[in-house]
């Protein structure tokens, strides 16, 4: 299968994943969770979506029309979701894993994904006074400690370091690409060092309606 991944932009279809969703009324239960430091408020959603009373396991349940199956895509929703509720800037990357840092050629997808063509991973990416900070929701435990080694981090920003690293930040990951499109390494403690790059991004633009 021949897949495009030529680099686009466009919206996030937030209704075609919460349809049920009626977002005034989820703000008002979010509002408790927003801090005059933006990089706390991004702390308190994400430790919200992992294990709060609006986790993500919730929020499908409630809103969505699909279940839960604990995905890198429906965490990074919930995320985006929430954090544009609260007034921030926010995107979700759509990225396919490629064979290097300097490479734009696609690995071959692995069984579990070869109906779609290529191996899948999603990002947020967070715009905080014109700099713009990526992070990975699947990726953290119950503690908020990132399951990602240090070399997949940025330096340290923000309010949480790297347990393993105190020069890195425990919560953004290291863009190893342009501005716009984006090359990260996901780096755990499982698997050997992949990259994912980006090739569609697409704006959450559910505050506007509120």
């Amino acid at each position: 299968m021949m897949i495009d991944f030529t680099y686009k932009e466009e919206p996030y279809n937030w209704k075609a994943e919460f349809p049920k969703l009626e977002p005034e009324a989820l703000k008002q239960r979010l509002d408790k969770l927003k801090d005059q430091n933006p990089h706390k408020t991004v702390i308190n959603v994400l430790d919200e979506i992992i294990s709060g009373s609006l986790n993500c396991f919730w929020l499908y349940e409630k809103f969505s029309e699909n279940k839960f199956e604990d995905k890198c895509h429906q965490f990074s929703s919930g995320l985006g979701l929430f954090l544009s509720l609260l007034g921030l800037e926010v995107y979700f990357l759509d990225c396919y894993q490629v064979k290097d840092k300097g490479s734009k050629e696609a690995v071959l997808a692995e069984e579990k994904f070869k109906e779609l063509g290529y191996n899948p991973y999603c990002l947020i990416e967070i715009n905080l006074g014109n700099n713009n900070f990526l992070l990975s929701p699947k990726h953290f435990n119950e503690s908020l400690i990132s399951l990602l080694q240090p070399d997949s981090h940025r330096d340290f920003v923000g309010v949480l370091v790297h347990p393993e690293d105190p020069t890195k930040s425990g919560v953004y990951i290291k863009n190893l690409g342009s501005k716009r499109e984006v090359i990260w390494l996901k780096k755990d403690y499982k698997d050997s060092e992949e990259y994912f790059k980006v090739f569609k991004r697409m704006k959450f633009s559910i505050s506007k309606l509120i």
